[in-house]
């Protein structure tokens, strides 16, 4: 699944969110997303970024980092895409073999919780804001074309 590896994690923290989003910040948290980002840029990867930055502008907190950030940390196969909500919960999102989400597996065990919920949070710290990231180095290309359904 080259390319689709998003940490989501929510820190305490405030934002003016459009509607849609603000529910994301009740009771003081709100949703921070790492997207790990492989080089070259897949048609669906690049359509993301496109998505994302769009999120940003509406206030979603959005970094990106690339591969090699988290190489370290797949010694043992990719990094699992994970969701972190309210520092009690962290879901493990699962997908078929073709690529298509199929529901998660929910875990509530709080050292696990907090060791993702830690490396999640240093990862946003070290990544680039989307808006900048997509500005350099995805505005530039041309649309991205899909062939037969497939990146």
């Amino acid at each position: 699944m080259t390319g689709r590896r998003r940490f989501g994690s929510s820190p305490t923290g405030a934002t003016p969110w459009p509607r849609p989003l603000r529910r994301t910040s009740a009771g003081g948290y709100a949703f921070h997303r790492v997207r790990v980002v492989e080089r070259p840029l897949t048609p669906y990867v690049q359509w993301e970024l496109h998505s994302q930055r769009q999120r940003a502008e509406y206030g979603q907190r959005i970094r990106v980092v690339p591969a090699a950030q988290v190489a370290a940390s797949e010694d043992t196969g990719p990094l699992p895409e994970v969701v972190v909500l309210g520092g009690r919960t962290l879901f493990q999102v699962l997908y078929t073999e073709a690529g298509v989400a199929n529901g998660a597996i929910r875990y509530t065990d709080r050292d696990l919780v907090e060791r993702w919920e830690n490396y999640i949070k240093a990862l946003y710290a070290v990544g680039e804001e989307v808006i900048s990231y997509f500005d350099r180095e995805v505005a530039h290309l041309d649309p991205p074309t899909l062939s037969a359904g497939r990146e």
